[in-house]
């Protein structure tokens, strides 16, 4: 898998989203606390509904360590030793190097449910995807510059010791906090929110053209959704900003990175068959796939995206951006 971990567990979840019936819901990466309040557990994949008058909950184990070879019996063990503690109905583990011969006799002999993520040749998805690229239209935004106008509560000499430490910072330095969520953030975070929140302001860019000037007075007007400037052990809240900088489109050309199949490990008919394509943005990398899934009423496709671990950050979509106008 092109991420270790956050893509398996992401085409698990989606999956599994879309082949079952109403009233199922489906967490990643659940943790669980024993009654003094102590994690003893992060679940990578949990299923849980009503079947009848019944609770199921089902547990999704993945692993994608190519570096170890075939999923070991220690790894069955200690599901087996989960499933038993926790009073999971069903768990499932699911490997992307395969089983050695000990943890599949052991499985069956468990109950524990074995599949596989397995690369495959371009040639296998022909059938329902005739194209070897595709064309990625990246919105770009060159942050050149920002004012801040705090609320009207800091005296002059605080405002000119804020104005030289914000001069004197890296755009990508942490200094703001959301009100909302209390994320910490940069001014390149608040750039990017502004732009994720107004798509309109590319309408009239040309692809792969020249980068246009963009000036925004951006107002915060919601003190529950605003950004805060923590300054010498004072909060000040951010009334305005005023962003300076350019915008620009860029077009890539983007060939198949990987093709993977998702399996039973003892059925020949896939599960899922899943396209990657790995596309660059700035200095963050996206998995973008398109998944192909048979189910009772016929196939579904449909996309999904996570960040490559080059980056720990989602492009764009992660930063949280308060109520602006």
């Amino acid at each position: 898998m092109p991420d270790s971990g956050k893509s398996l567990e992401l085409l698990v979840k989606v999956v599994e989203d879309i082949l079952l019936p109403k009233g199922f819901t489906v967490s990643v990466r659940e943790k669980i606390f024993n009654d003094e309040g102590i994690q003893i557990a992060e679940l990578d994949v949990i299923v849980s509904g009503k079947l009848g008058s019944t609770q199921v909950d089902w547990l999704i184990e993945c692993r994608d360590r190519p570096s170890e070879g075939s999923s070991p019996i220690s790894w069955i063990e200690q599901l087996v030793g989960r499933r038993d503690r926790l009073g999971l109905n069903k768990v499932t583990a699911v490997s992307t190097t395969g089983f050695s011969p000990e943890s599949i006799k052991y499985a069956g002999e468990s109950g524990i449910e074995l599949r596989s993520v397995d690369e495959i040749s371009e040639d296998v998805i022909r059938d329902w995807f005739k194209v070897a690229n595709i064309h990625a239209t990246i919105n770009q935004g060159e942050l050149q510059g920002a004012s801040i106008f705090v609320t009207p509560d800091a005296g002059n000499e605080t405002l000119e010791r804020i104005r030289e430490f914000l001069q004197s910072i890296d755009s990508n330095k942490p200094i703001l906090v959301h009100s909302g969520t209390g994320d910490q953030l940069s001014m390149i975070d608040a750039w990017k929110g502004f732009m994720n929140q107004n798509p309109h302001i590319f309408d009239d860019i040309v692809p792969e053209g020249d980068a246009k000037p963009v000036k925004a007075l951006v107002n915060y007007t919601n003190p529950d959704s605003r950004y805060i400037l923590r300054f010498e052990k004072t909060e000040f809240h951010i009334e305005k900003i005023h962003f300076e900088g350019s915008l620009s489109i860029q077009v890539l050309n983007v060939p198949i990175s990987q093709v993977t199949e998702y399996s039973m490990l003892d059925e020949s008919e896939p599960i899922a068959q899943s396209i990657h394509f790995e596309i660059d943005i700035g200095d963050k990398t996206l998995d973008l796939a398109l998944h192909k899934v048979t189910g009772e009423s016929g196939n579904y496709i449909f996309a999904s995206s996570v960040p490559i671990e080059k980056s720990t950050e989602n492009p764009v979509s992660r930063y949280p951006c308060p109520s602006a106008r």
